[in-house]
């Protein structure tokens, strides 16, 4: 029983040890796979364009309880009976109202137009004929999960582009908090005064636009160093293949004789 054993160690020790002798026999053929690899790749990776990203953090405050608390105590000691008031539970999450503002597809177009006006054409920045798919790639928002603030990111092969593109959305944002705000005073508060601003919700541009001077895409060492490693595998494999096909090619040889 321990003498079996011990056969099967030793054809096991032998068959990893052939394969090492196969890879040892085809190492130029891997070579030259590893190396035609990577040459493809670099030249690739140096033809695709840089893209560059820029950022904004922004914080939205909502007011909104206080100031209806205000509105009415201002109303009341003038004009009791023209005041309707109906007071939320709880201020709504400010950030996350931001946040579906900037995420819908009718904001994005309305920063493109933005965009439009600033440079002419959205030819000249080459965001012309883009599907919503794309326009959901170049602007992002997202809340930071560590302070809850507000990141506005867009990317473009121009890193100057990027920060306008990045400028436009707050301004954007600026301007439909307070169409929102305009829609509260309406809804909450009867006969409002004309010449006062209700601003009920407030944007905090916590870091202004800016862009970073490292492209962000493509990552050339990273797509380089995967090319390598997927190329090794396949030179591997195709020797195996080959090391396998001339065995058969001389097994059938030796048969026929």
């Amino acid at each position: 029983m321990e003498e079996k054993v011990v056969k099967e160690t030793c054809k096991d020790e032998i068959d990893l040890y052939e394969l090492l002798l196969v890879l040892k026999k085809r190492a130029k053929l891997i070579g030259a796979v590893v190396f035609a690899s990577v040459v493809i790749a670099t030249i690739a990776v140096f033809l695709m364009p840089n893209i560059y990203q820029a950022r904004a953090t922004v914080w939205v405050d909502s007011f909104l309880t206080l100031a209806l608390i205000q509105s009415l105590q201002t109303v009341q000691s003038t004009e009791p009976k023209n005041v309707f008031l109906s007071l939320p539970n709880s201020p709504p999450n400010a950030n996350n109202l931001a946040l579906s503002i900037l995420n819908s597809i009718e904001f994005k177009k309305n920063v493109l137009k933005i965009l439009e006006s600033s440079y002419g054409s959205l030819k000249k920045i080459g965001l012309d004929n883009i599907d919503e798919e794309d326009l959901e790639k170049i602007l992002q928002s997202k809340v930071d999960p560590k302070t809850q603030s507000i990141m506005i990111t867009a990317i473009h092969q121009d890193k100057k582009i990027a920060k306008d593109i990045v400028s436009a959305a707050v301004e954007e944002l600026d301007r439909e908090l307070k169409r929102v705000s305009e829609n509260y005073k309406t809804t909450f508060i009867k006969n409002p005064d004309k010449n006062r601003e209700y601003n009920f919700f407030v944007l905090n541009v916590i870091e202004k636009p800016t862009y970073f001077d490292q492209p962000v895409k493509p990552k050339r060492r990273l797509i380089i160093a995967v090319s390598a490693v997927s190329a090794l595998f396949v030179g591997m494999f195709l020797a195996f293949i080959l090391e396998w096909w001339d065995n058969a090619k001389r097994t059938r040889a030796k048969g026929n004789n």
